[in-house]
């Protein structure tokens, strides 16, 4: 069950990185993520369900963050004239 959770884990923040392409601010939130599952990975002692805890909070954080950045790029590339790169409206 455990490596089951960790590799879930680990396959969604590789999904995540792959897509987040150069966002700074998102980049550096997935290295976080990436530090914390690290620490969730080596820990083998009762300490694991307090980490795989706080582990959980941070990465709906990160989820949210994510699908709120990736959702912003949508909308600014939906918003540029495909002929010219020009703004909408502009």
């Amino acid at each position: 069950m455990r490596e089951a959770y960790l590799e879930k884990l680990e396959t969604q923040l590789k999904d995540w990185e792959h897509k987040a392409g150069d966002k700074l601010g998102l980049r550096a939130r997935l290295d976080d993520a990436k530090k914390k599952l690290d620490e969730l990975r080596a820990e083998t002692g009762d300490r694991w369900d307090v980490l795989r805890m706080g582990v959980e909070s941070a990465w709906e954080e990160l989820k949210t963050a994510y699908e709120t950045a990736m959702s912003d790029d949508i909308g600014a590339r939906e918003g540029d004239d495909k002929t010219t790169g020009a703004k909408n409206g502009a």
